[in-house]
């Protein structure tokens, strides 16, 4: 006579195949991903700021640049030119609010989807990387990476800038998918 075949599940599932998240697991995702991050983003600009001069470096027929440049603005430069007491209070205590803001968030909503919390510990990384560079450099970020093809270029950034606009673009499309499936589900008639 067989033996009857008897299934074992570890807890409630998500998805399919995706078992539930434990609070061990993603603060084992958060601290290996703001480490990474911000120890990566900390290590490439004292590199920057050693090694690269103020002219570019070009590579890959001018598609990648090095060069070393520092930003008193936010992204892309914007704010610079504001007053430095304006930036303070913008890009340092409201930034700073919105960064233990974003840590309460990732605290109180842990079960979120794990591509979700990935993109929030990112943007909170990025962050943490960005603020130390204008609490200890006057209110400036080294920045020293540049791409383009032809005319067409980035500003220039550094690696806290590519987890913070990794964490958007993964958010962008946790949304837009959210939104395909809510206009599905309305359209669908029932």
């Amino acid at each position: 006579m067989p033996t009857p075949v008897t299934t074992v599940t570890a807890g409630p599932r998500l998805g399919p195949g995706l078992p539930a998240p434990t609070a061990g697991s993603r603060w084992g995702w958060f601290a290996l991903i703001t480490l990474v991050t911000v120890g990566l983003d900390q290590w490439t600009k004292v590199l920057a700021v050693r090694h690269l001069p103020v002219e570019p470096w070009m590579y890959l027929n001018d598609t990648i640049r090095l060069q070393l440049a520092y930003n008193t603005g936010a992204f892309l430069g914007m704010a610079g030119t504001w007053s430095e007491n304006a930036r303070f209070w913008l890009l340092t205590v409201l930034n700073g609010v919105f960064l233990v803001g974003l840590v309460g968030v990732l605290l109180w909503h842990w079960r979120m989807p794990l591509g979700r919390f990935v993109a929030g510990v990112g943007i909170l990384a990025g962050g943490i990387g960005n603020m130390i560079d204008r609490i200890t450099n006057d209110g400036k970020v080294t920045d020293f990476m540049n791409l383009g093809l032809g005319p067409v270029r980035t500003g220039i950034f550094n690696v806290a800038d590519m987890a913070i606009t990794g964490g958007a673009l993964i958010l962008a499309w946790y949304w837009l998918r959210e939104e395909q499936s809510a206009a599905a589900k309305n359209a669908t008639p029932g």
